[in-house]
């Protein structure tokens, strides 16, 4: 993102003023909120390439709340450090599972609209969702979309900006929803939204137009149903066309030489997603001689305590057969969640995550069946402690614990309420796609849905 941020630094508010979203210019009361989120921030931001512009994607993500935007750009500024994004973007592209960005491929380049802006095509219908499921974690999902496909989003930018000799700061998204359904897709609806809210928190105000074609007509209740709750400019963004009115779209704002030829163009068209190998799917690569098995009885739960230090990892990757099973980590001393009870359904795809330990003590890694009166439950299990700082090798603390004995329902019953769900999950039947890169565009939940 730095060399578009210094392609983009050399435009003044006289050739491009600041605008707040609406198509029209800031307000002088804006302006100032503008200076003192600079003022606030000003030991995070460089100046060459931190300009007024740039800070006004964040404030006017959370409507010109100035706590909220200066808050939500300093944890832009957090996250980008961490994850250590400036980079070019092939280094980036290195970090991609093999396989994944065929398995799940990111919206495929192709043109650009009448005025330079870039055309991004994507084609979700066609996605192997059971293999996905099986195949492919949340984490690395939301690197590759939500995170490296940005990066190279933002590097399209610069290049469009390098060939036209002017502004531009937002990408074009074509969706071709032939074979989507609702149910369909509906397991995924956990990577959509965690990608979305990835995108929401660093990547705001980048959509300037989604064209959505050959949805099911399913898509037309569903957008009814979220519109009502979006801001009108995030509204006119997004267009759900069909039959002559998507020949029409594609008429007056793109050159038929950029127009794949599946639409009626003379372009290539984008390259469906394959399907995900059997070879792929991560519970064959489970090494039983290395995992714990344990069984917890029907109405119970089974607790095992680990000593950690500041700063150490806690790896867990687990497996049930069948059924489900609530996961969570607490603070032993204080009986703090650190990670919150949740149910896990693993039948198709292991589940896997890592907790980093801010102070020392003993923490307790908790498998509750508490709510299950007839079904007992076998767990196929690898958990470990690390430490950063030293090698693989000789940072394994703990893999095999004593567990303690197992606690009745009554025993665990106030540490075992499930929490609500995810926001992720706060609507399955969302649209959420349709809400990528609006930031705090929407809003309450919906925007980080």
């Amino acid at each position: 993102m730095n060399a578009y941020l210094a392609e983009v630094a050399r435009f003044s508010e006289d050739d491009v003023p600041l605008e707040n979203g609406d198509g029209v210019g800031i307000t002088e009361l804006q302006r100032g909120l503008i200076r003192e989120m600079r003022q606030r921030l000003h030991s995070r931001l460089d100046p060459r390439l931190h300009n007024d512009r740039f800070l006004n994607r964040f404030l006017l993500a959370e409507n010109y709340d100035l706590d909220k935007g200066a808050a939500m750009l300093e944890r832009h500024l957090q996250w980008r450090q961490k994850h250590d994004l400036d980079q070019p973007i092939d280094q980036l592209l290195a970090r991609v599972r093999p396989g994944l960005r065929e398995w799940i491929p990111a919206p495929a380049l192709g043109g650009e609209d009448e005025n330079g802006y870039p055309v991004f095509w994507d084609l979700p219908g066609c996605l192997d969702v059971a293999g996905i499921q099986k195949a492919c974690t949340v984490e690395e999902v939301v690197q590759y979309h939500g995170m490296i496909f940005m990066e190279y989003v933002y590097s399209v930018l610069t290049q469009q900006i390098q060939k036209h000799g002017r502004y531009i700061d937002k990408m074009v998204v074509v969706q071709d929803l032939t074979g989507f359904g609702l149910r369909s897709h509906r397991p995924l609806t956990t990577f959509l939204g965690e990608v979305t809210q990835c995108r929401n928190a660093n990547y705001p105000q980048i959509l300037k137009t989604m064209v959505v074609i050959n949805a099911p007509r399913v898509i037309d209740v569903a957008w009814n149903l979220v519109k009502p709750f979006l801001r009108e400019r995030t509204r006119r963004k997004i267009q759900i066309l069909r039959g002559t009115g998507a020949d029409r779209w594609f008429q007056g704002c793109m050159d038929r030489k950029n127009v794949p030829r599946r639409f009626g163009g003379f372009a290539d068209d984008p390259v469906p997603p394959t399907a995900v190998p059997e070879s792929a799917y991560l519970h064959r690569h489970l090494c039983e001689e290395d995992m714990e098995n344990i069984v917890i009885a029907r109405g119970s739960s089974h607790t095992l305590s680990y000593d950690v230090e500041a700063g150490d990892i806690v790896t867990w990757f687990f497996r049930l057969p069948s059924k489900d099973i609530n996961f969570g980590i607490r603070d032993k001393a204080s009986q703090t969640w650190l990670l919150p009870l949740a149910r896990q359904q693993t039948e198709h795809r292991p589940a896997l995550g890592t907790l980093n330990i801010v102070k020392p003590g003993i923490i307790e890694v908790v498998f509750d069946n508490t709510y299950s009166y007839m079904t007992g439950k076998s767990v196929l299990l690898r958990i470990t402690v690390s430490s950063p700082d030293k090698t693989l090798e000789d940072s394994t603390k703990h893999t095999r614990p004593e567990p303690q004995p197992q606690k009745s329902a009554s025993a665990t019953a106030t540490a075992t309420a499930a929490p609500a769900a995810p926001a992720s999950q706060a609507f399955m039947g969302h649209p959420s796609w349709l809400l990528d890169f609006e930031g705090g565009d929407c809003p309450g939940h919906l925007a980080r849905v």
